[in-house]
């Protein structure tokens, strides 16, 4: 049977106990019986989700594992473009022709270093849009009790697994 079959079944029986006129000893041994496979098919679940959560933490582990070289590649890879610019440079060549490839030394587009915020016309500000404090408003309604116009409180369920 399907966890969510053992539960309505177990319900119907908790119904069916209520009633007078049955036998209880009965439902009473139903509903054991049903009681001890819905905790054996919630104990199996439960053991998937935590296999599952290894899984992802083995996940997470590698991403950070291949994350690291991938900067170790970039690092390199840009370490060896500024010795070749600068070996090019030094032998005062733009370009060269290769068998496998073309190298030339290019122009970049221009680009903006700001080196005082406070000296720029606050026509070149950008004015960003405000954005809620969810954390204070969180916090405002621990210390008050008091749910702040235009937000509503959520308190969700999970399944904790230990």
């Amino acid at each position: 049977m399907k966890l969510y079959e053992l539960v309505s079944e177990y319900g119907k029986l908790q119904d069916r106990l209520e009633l007078i006129e049955t036998d209880q000893q009965s439902i009473l041994d139903e509903l054991n019986r049903i009681e001890g496979e819905l905790t054996y098919k919630s104990e199996q679940i439960a053991k998937m989700i935590l296999s599952l959560e290894s899984n992802i933490a083995c996940c997470d582990d590698e991403i950070k594992r291949l994350s690291s070289k991938k900067k170790a590649y970039e690092n390199k890879v840009e370490w060896l473009k500024s010795y070749l610019l600068q070996s090019l440079k030094d032998a005062q060549m733009d370009k060269i022709k290769g068998e496998v490839c073309n190298i030339a030394i290019r122009q970049n587009p221009i680009s903006i270093r700001i080196l005082s915020q406070s000296e720029i016309p606050p026509e070149f500000l950008v004015q960003h849009a405000p954005t809620v404090d969810k954390v204070a408003i969180t916090q405002h309604f621990k210390e008050t009790g008091e749910i702040v116009s235009g937000t509503e409180i959520v308190r969700t369920e999970r399944v904790d697994i230990r």
